[in-house]
């Protein structure tokens, strides 16, 4: 789905990185529809806590970005992020004058769980195979039992962006970030925030936003900075695809008549066609579907006082696989 609206809005080409686990139909749909598959092996992190859901055990393959060097940039689209105007293309513009990534301020979950970040759903990389080293060899002393988001906070520390912990004697006030409470062998203080530039949050990335909830839309302020967005980054649990379709003609929920939600809709449309009819939005409807099946998802998170339970549903292709449904896997725009 995320290959369409790249083809759509941007005039560069879309590469996917795949890991060993990605179905081989996955990979052809992508090829069909234009995009440059390049398989990468899976980055382990050793000391990976157990509390660490297993959906996000295989993030830090994004981390093979940094060592993609045919490229003078990287613009990383995350799997649930996709451009709305051709005006995202800009990005690369404006994280030109960016050290080693560009990306977006993270405020964390507000719970105290998350620490504040950089947002590393959207964000743009100068690859350097020396910084591509440097990464996994700090990854590999990399010690986080607290971590809730676990490539956004290794990255965030190892540029040391965020909140510090309280410097030890013998650091300078210019070396304001200590990085030896979870790099144990490095020991070291750094430079705060070096390499790392911020673009416009408001414009490219909704993440701050994206805890809408659609079935409720009626502040005019939201729907206004709704419509701002030119990348939009569904990093809440207020996804658009649990969204009922939207009808064709006569009644229609509030949330209908926001672009993001009729552009998202559109092209996912296009990809599966048993979302097209409206009896798809329930098990009963969508068994009564030709060559259509019902694919739940049960997902449960925890991690200290933070608990979530999403049920992600959808009405798929009988020959496509819980999983492969039509949520593809990590994009990314290059130049």
């Amino acid at each position: 789905m995320y290959r369409c609206e790249v083809r759509i809005f941007s005039c560069y080409r879309h590469l996917v990185l795949v890991t060993p686990d990605v179905l081989p139909a996955v990979r052809t749909r992508l090829r069909a529809l234009g995009s440059l598959v390049v398989e990468v092996p899976e980055i382990v992190w050793a000391k990976q806590p157990l509390s660490i859901p297993a959906i996000w055990s295989k993030v830090f393959a994004k981390l093979h970005l940094w060592n993609m060097t045919a490229y003078d940039q990287l613009a990383f689209i995350d799997a649930d992020a996709f451009l709305l105007d051709r005006r995202a293309d800009e990005l690369f513009d404006d994280c030109a004058a960016a050290g080693d990534v560009c990306g977006s301020h993270d405020m964390g979950d507000g719970l105290g769980t998350s620490p504040v970040t950089f947002n590393v759903g959207v964000m743009v990389i100068r690859p350097s195979a020396e910084r591509y080293a440097d990464i996994l060899s700090s990854l590999d002393d990399y010690e986080n039992e607290a971590c809730k988001f676990p490539e956004q906070e290794f990255l965030a520390n190892y540029y040391g962006y965020g909140s510090p912990s309280p410097l030890p004697a013998g650091c300078k006030a210019s070396d304001a970030w200590w990085r030896g409470d979870v790099f144990p062998s490095l020991r070291q203080c750094i430079t705060p925030n070096r390499g790392v530039h911020l673009y416009e949050p408001d414009l490219y990335n909704s993440c701050r936003l994206s805890g809408v909830p659609f079935e409720g839309v009626d502040d005019e302020s939201k729907v206004a900075n709704l419509k701002r967005y030119v990348i939009w980054h569904g990093c809440s649990r207020f996804k658009l695809q649990f969204l009922a379709l939207c009808p064709a003609a006569g009644m229609a929920p509030p949330y209908c008549d926001l672009r993001v939600v009729q552009l998202f809709q559109r092209l996912q449309s296009s990809v599966n066609p048993c979302v097209a009819d409206p009896r798809s939005v329930t098990r009963r409807g969508c068994a009564a579907l030709r060559d259509c099946r019902w694919c739940p998802l049960q997902l449960t998170v925890g991690h200290g006082q933070w608990n979530s339970h999403t049920s992600a549903v959808g009405c798929i292709p009988a020959g496509w696989e819980c999983g492969t449904n039509a949520w593809q896997p990590n994009a990314n725009l290059f130049r």
